[in-house]
């Protein structure tokens, strides 16, 4: 049933990017105090090597 997973960033990036831009100034930051803001933010880079393709899995 779970024989293969992929990384929610690399299936669903389109999503999670919508949303960073829906929560920029409404939404409380998790890594900082305060509000969330995009600017100045530059994309993370990933602690392990993801690949991105779902093929590749």
């Amino acid at each position: 049933m779970f024989g293969r997973t992929f990384p929610l960033a690399g299936t669903a990036s389109e999503s999670i990017e919508r949303l960073r831009n829906w929560a920029d100034g409404r939404c409380l930051d998790s890594d900082a105090p305060g509000i969330y803001s995009r600017q100045g933010k530059s994309p993370r880079k990933s602690r392990r090597n993801i690949p991105r393709d779902p093929s590749v899995n």
